[in-house]
């Protein structure tokens, strides 16, 4: 069984018939207003076909679009997986893992024979023992 809903939206739309129709329409407590909002939705149903077109596009458009449908037919799903892939690990290839690595090194080891020439103790420090 169709609830009210079900029933008004096919009404609205004259998709019921016979037996159907008459009894949707005697289960209705005011037909003159029901009529009138049925005409108000035609006219909007006509009026948003009329305006609410789909743009045609131009050449350009047109054709970048068909390329790209192709593109997608031929390579099925990769090209989803490859531009994730690559979004991720594009930035951080290898020979730039290996520059920052060196430069870190680099920083590192200028760091470190800097503070060793500051710091030349001339006795032992206290820290160390001796066994």
């Amino acid at each position: 069984m169709k609830t009210f809903e079900e029933k008004w939206t096919a009404w609205l739309d004259d998709q019921l018939s016979g037996r159907e129709l008459s009894e949707f329409e005697g289960s209705l407590p005011e037909k003159a207003a029901a009529q009138a909002e049925k005409a108000e939705a035609k006219k909007l149903g006509e009026l948003l076909k009329r305006e609410l077109t789909a743009r045609p596009l131009t050449n350009e458009e047109f054709f970048s679009h068909q390329l790209r449908e192709r593109i997608v037919q031929k390579s099925g799903e990769q090209p989803r997986k490859r531009a994730r892939g690559s979004s991720t690990s594009s930035w951080w290839t290898i020979p730039r893992l290996l520059w920052a690595g060196t430069a870190s090194l680099a920083v590192f080891l200028i760091c470190t024979i800097l503070v060793m020439r500051q710091e030349r103790p001339a006795e032992e420090s206290q820290y160390l023992t001796q066994i």
